[in-house]
């Protein structure tokens, strides 16, 4: 069952669990479009982290991913208390920008197994894995 997990003025996360997984529609208020998603795994994998977001393209630049991000650190406290690990491809500048705006911290390089897929090309090896502090621990 969807649930409203958390709503600013312009975006709203509306939260499906899973099992092992919550994983959030984010909905633009406006026009109640889902403009992207956040999937957060409660196990923290040390290769690809336990967060992965994804803006849909025509919605990029326009600060909803930010919004999203915060929105989730805010409350994600309402599920779980873990901090929030995020690996990102290094030619993957907006998704640094966007991390380190929501005070990630680079914490080191993660080498990416054959098997993992992080991009369309495949071309990377390792990912560049940052870490957002959960407050109040």
């Amino acid at each position: 069952m969807d649930e409203i997990f958390a709503s600013s003025n312009d975006i709203t996360l509306i939260l499906q669990k899973f099992y092992d997984e919550a994983y959030f529609k984010i909905i633009l208020n406006e026009t109640l479009e889902e403009i992207g998603h956040i999937s957060y795994t409660y196990e923290n994998d040390s290769i690809v982290g336990n967060l992965s977001y994804f803006i849909y393209e025509e919605y990029r630049n326009k600060g909803y991913g930010k919004k999203a991000l915060k929105l989730l650190v805010d409350n994600i406290r309402r599920i779980d208390n873990n901090d929030l690990y995020l690996a990102i491809i290094p030619n993957n500048i907006a998704s640094i920008k966007l991390a380190k705006k929501c005070n990630a911290k680079y914490i080191g390089d993660v080498n990416i197994p054959p098997k993992y897929v992080f991009s369309d090309d495949g071309k990377y090896s390792y990912a560049n894995m940052y870490k957002i502090k959960i407050k109040g621990k």
